[in-house]
């Protein structure tokens, strides 16, 4: 199982026009159905597309296809030659069912962690996410949800309310006032129901953390007194081993422990969003020889709290 994103050359926005993303979803879906391929979920933004597949064969052959089909279409719409899409594409192995789930969700939400739209307008949008076809709704493709559906839940209903409470655990959807812990969702779960749970375990570790006080300046200073260096150093661009290692473990944990999109991390380091993308596996190698860890230091605060008091 792969997380893959397929950025455009320069990050153009090849994928902002309603006609090339239908192109896009269409294609993706012919080329998965001829080699067997599951789409798990798919989120397109206008500059790159997230792509959660089980893939039977090979993934470099399944990518270049749908690369090459949709060069031809956008270059013969504008006129133009060469590459529509980079040469290389960002991908993770999915090794768990929690990091499936969480990994769907984060795909799902992209569109609306990007600005694009909220979220029940995203439920509504044909051609930015396959949301639509899990909710049951009517859909050009006449794609299979079932595969997908089963990770959240033993019957359509029961995993498509799961899904939806999942879904708004985004930054942009919670009240940290308001906020409980889910407990209605978790009955008559599917065989993934410890991974379900654990995956809105995860989501409410990263807004109780929001909650805590925790921003992305925040996590820089912390990780720029591990590292031995300035946040001025950080958002300077240089590659010094010691400051790019220190970006590299702020986009991580900023990332994976606090659920910045890497649309936001991007933007507060000033690079491009696939910078980011390479940088989180050896982020999180040097995240943990150095012991950085957002959940381990909110436990040592606490822990200097009761010794004070």
């Amino acid at each position: 199982m792969f997380h893959v994103v397929q950025t455009a050359v320069a990050e153009a926005a090849v994928l902002s026009d309603p006609d090339a993303r239908e192109f896009y979803i269409a294609r993706l879906d012919r080329i998965a159905l001829g080699e067997g391929v599951q789409v798990l979920a798919f989120g397109i933004m206008d500059t790159h597309v997230h792509l959660v597949l089980w893939v039977p064969r090979s993934l470099p052959t399944f990518m270049r296809r749908i690369g090459t089909s949709f060069a031809a279409y956008y270059n013969r719409k504008h006129g133009r030659r060469g590459r529509v899409f980079g040469r290389v594409y960002w991908c993770t192995v999915i090794r768990t069912d929690e990091q499936l789930l969480l990994t769907i969700r984060y795909v799902l939400r992209n569109p609306v962690s990007g600005g694009i739209c909220s979220l029940e307008e995203l439920t509504r949008l044909p051609n930015r996410t396959n949301l639509p076809i899990l909710l049951g709704r009517p859909h050009a493709l006449a794609r299979d949800a079932s595969d997908t559906l089963a990770l959240f839940g033993a019957t359509p209903e029961v995993a498509r309310s799961a899904l939806l409470e999942l879904l708004a655990l985004g930054t942009g959807d919670f009240d940290p006032d308001k906020y409980e812990k889910p407990k209605g969702s978790f009955r008559d779960m599917s065989r993934s129901s410890a991974a379900l749970r654990a995956a809105f375990d995860v989501e409410f570790a990263r807004k109780e953390r929001i909650r805590a006080g925790w921003t992305l300046e925040r996590v820089a200073l912390y990780v720029c007194e591990g590292v031995g260096c300035s946040v001025e150093d950080l958002l300077s661009g240089t590659r010094r081993p010691p400051v790019s290692g220190a970006r590299s473990a702020f986009g991580y944990l900023a990332h994976v422990e606090l659920g910045a999109t890497l649309v936001a991390i991007a933007k507060w380091l000033g690079v491009g969003s696939s910078a980011v993308h390479k940088g989180l596996a050896r982020g999180g190698t040097l995240a943990a020889s150095l012991s950085l860890s957002l959940s381990r230091e909110a436990q040592r605060g606490s822990g200097a709290g009761r010794e004070a008091s």
